[in-house]
């Protein structure tokens, strides 16, 4: 397996991965929310009651500021130009391993997708019937229209196919003309294997790979469609859990979207100048962050098989001609520093100096790789 560095990197001076390539979690989580009432309690596991949860007899106020995580400040410094390097992150198409896919690439419209082509996935979560439904094509790279929707069609769309006789159903139940187990989704990148990430090159170096689950049209793949509806951003600052099924846990451990599940996500601490220390980290309020650190590994979404989050920060801090005038600022000065008083006055992330300050590199470490055989969805 290659070697990777992990923690303070040598092609990255000064600056540790959690103060890099995490920075859009931490960002988003500088303004999160834990606010949701009951209902999301019955998605896989509860997460543990917090003093910002509402109660029946303590219900949220109207207009409530949002409490950030609570130890956010033993991390950064400055939460504004946090902020800015997480929105500088979110637009950027480099966050792709085909340089041309961003976080917004499937929530530009409203937080969620608008594209109507190829944006059909053949009911991959089910446990039968994964091809694509001839009602929709048959085919990848379906136009959608008007007509299509909705995909469960009713002789009566207002009466269920066991409804009893009422006044809104005076015939009963309906008829049901067709269905069909397909879902309207997001097309993300094209299966790939990584071969490398180049510092500085908007397009990962891959190989083409035959795509598993059948989006080629005469043996040429097209974009993969993620199996679930890309849901909204707006308002997530409120949800407790992320993803539809609610695995992107509240609290954050800087490594993946599991939180305190995780017993084995660390991050590398420089408690001294050249020692770099293995310690696990928590963030409450946290969701989003956890959710952050899923995408860009997720072949389904944004990478090529086989990529890290490291190879992801290296990338980020070349900051490649390609990237707009104002990203490009925002991520070189976040990332290169000769020394470390320049760093200081000027690394918008303003990152506590155990996180940034280290003059040491380590092998291993916590490497979440991305992988075919454990897909993540939305």
């Amino acid at each position: 397996m290659r070697r990777q560095k992990v923690g303070v990197f040598r092609s990255i001076p000064r600056v540790s991965y959690l103060a890099t390539m995490t920075g859009a979690a931490l960002a988003v989580a500088a303004t999160m929310a834990a606010e949701n009432p009951f209902p999301l309690d019955s998605i896989t596991s509860r997460p543990p009651a917090t003093a910002s949860d509402p109660t029946g007899s303590s219900p949220p106020p109207l207009l409530a500021p949002v409490p950030p995580p609570e130890n956010l400040g033993n991390f950064v410094q400055d939460d504004a130009a946090l902020l800015k390097l997480g929105k500088a992150l979110f637009w950027d198409m480099q966050l792709g391993s085909d340089g041309v896919t961003a976080c917004a690439s499937c929530h530009f419209h409203a937080g969620a997708d608008n594209r109507t082509k190829n944006q059909i996935s053949p009911g991959l979560l089910a446990a039968t019937d994964t091809d694509f439904s001839a009602l929709l094509g048959g085919a990848p790279n379906y136009q959608l229209t008007a007509a299509d929707f909705p995909f469960r069609k009713l002789s009566n769309p207002n009466c269920r196919v066991d409804a009893a006789v009422s006044e809104q159903c005076p015939d009963g139940p309906s008829t049901l003309i067709s269905d069909t187990n397909d879902v309207t989704s997001s097309q993300a990148v094209f299966s790939t294997e990584l071969v490398r990430t180049i510092a500085g090159e908007a397009v990962d170096e891959v190989i083409s790979t035959p795509d598993p689950n059948g989006f080629e049209i005469d043996g040429i793949n097209v974009r993969h469609v993620e199996p679930r509806n890309t849901p909204t951003i707006i308002n997530v600052i409120f949800n407790k859990l992320q993803f539809w099924d609610g695995r992107a846990k509240e609290t954050f451990n800087g490594v993946n979207i599991q939180g305190d599940i995780d017993p084995t996500a660390f991050v590398l601490r420089a408690p001294t100048g050249n020692t770099l220390t293995q310690v696990q980290i928590s963030l409450d309020n946290s969701s989003v962050a956890s959710l952050v650190t899923g995408p860009p590994l997720n072949i389904s979404e944004m990478s090529a098989g086989g990529r890290i989050h490291p190879e992801i920060g290296t990338n980020f801090c070349a900051a490649s001609s390609d990237r707009s005038r104002s990203n490009r600022f925002i991520l070189k000065t976040a990332c290169w520093a000769p020394t470390v008083a320049f760093l200081a006055r000027v690394l918008p992330l303003r990152a506590t100096k155990p996180w940034w300050g280290g003059r040491s590199s380590a092998n291993g470490g916590n490497r979440q790789r991305s992988s075919r055989s454990t897909p993540m969805v939305p």
